[in-house]
Formats: structure tokens, C-alpha cells, sequence
């Protein structure tokens, strides 16, 4: 709903959504393959995709139980933001004006900046396995059912069937009976 080709770039992480993208018909510029173990994401190569803009919102899927997932998002420069004003007042904070720090302060609040979004990154990336194997149990559960249903309706079938040519045999017997009788 918030997509505006004019003013957004689309970075796709996963198979699935740049197959649904291309369904839409919507453009996307960059497209990062998400490994299938979630033991370690090295999401390096999607945050130096994601640097140079001002504004980075990420959608995802949330797991909030094995039947309810939900479509997310994030703004990661506000999120980063707002975790660093948490510390920003403390009065035992450690300054440039009593501290030598190597290599620069800026270099240093950059590359925490990097690491945080990074570790959010990594936890929407995680979250969205989950609720996508969640959806995948779900969907295998309704598969499942409906195929134990449609077994049962198969073999109620054959009974029936079986037992019709079953009754069939026994009318054509009972007739041949009754013909033998009349004759003899």
C-alpha cells in the first residue's frame, strides 16, 4: 500500500517475494538469495545495499502463533535512532573530551549504527523463517486433512461400487435360478 515507484527503491530478500513482486508486475533493484538454515545470515552485502538511503523500511512476516502470522514492518534508521536516545542522557557516559578513542568516535558510532542494524535486520530475517514455516505446517496440516477426506470419500466409493456389482451378480444368479425352474 505504501509503494511509490517514483520515490522508492524495492530490495528483495528471498525467492518468494521477488516471484510475487514479478506476479505484480512491481520493479525491484537488488534481489538477496536467504539461505534455507537460519543457523548464520551474514547480512553484510544487504546492509551496504541499504546504506546509502535515508529512509529503510523493512516488511516482514511475524510469527505470533502456529496459526496466526502477520505482516510487519520497520523503519530501521527510526529504530536505530530510538535505541540510541535510550542511552544518549546517561550522566556516566564516556565522551570524546575525556576519552581517546581509536579509531575516530564517528568511525566507531558508524559501525555500532552498522551492527544494530544488522542484529534487526538479522531478527526480521529469522522471524519471517518462522512464520513461514509456521504457514508451511499449516497449509501441510489442511493438505493433510483434506486428503484424509478424500480417501475416505474414494474407499466409501469402492464399497459401494463393489457391493453393486456384488448385488448384480446375485440378481443375474437369482434370475438364472428362477429360469431353470420355470424350464425344468
Amino acid at each position: 500500500n505504501n509503494y511509490n515507484p517514483a520515490s522508492t527503491d524495492i530490495i528483495v530478500l528471498g525467492s518468494h517475494g521477488a516471484s510475487q513482486l514479478n506476479q505484480r508486475g512491481i520493479p525491484y533493484i537488488r534481489f538477496f538469495q536467504v539461505p534455507e538454515s537460519d543457523e548464520y545470515i551474514n547480512v553484510t552485502p544487504i546492509i551496504e545495499a541499504i546504506k546509502p538511503y535515508n529512509k529503510i523500511v523493512v516488511y516482514y512476516e511475524e510469527y505470533l502463533s502456529l496459526g496466526q502470522q502477520e505482516v510487519r514492518s520497520i523503519d530501521l534508521v527510526t529504530r536505530m535512532q530510538d535505541m540510541s536516545k535510550d542511552t544518549a542522557d546517561d550522566a556516566a557516559a564516556i565522551t570524546d573530551l575525556e576519552t581517546i578513542f581509536e579509531p575516530s568516535l564517528d568511525e566507531i558510532a558508524d559501525q555500532m549504527e552498522e551492527t544494530m542494524m544488522s542484529l534487526a535486520l538479522s531478527q526480521t530475517i529469522l522471524q519471517s523463517g518462522l512464520a513461514q514455516a509456521a504457514s508451511r505446517f499449516n497449509a501441510m496440516t489442511v493438505a493433510e486433512d483434506r486428503a484424509g477426506e478424500l480417501l475416505g470419500e474414494y474407499k466409501l466409493e469402492y464399497h459401494r461400487s463393489k457391493r453393486s456389482e456384488s448385488d448384480r451378480r446375485l440378481r443375474e444368479v437369482l434370475v438364472g435360478i428362477k429360469k431353470k425352474r420355470r424350464s425344468s
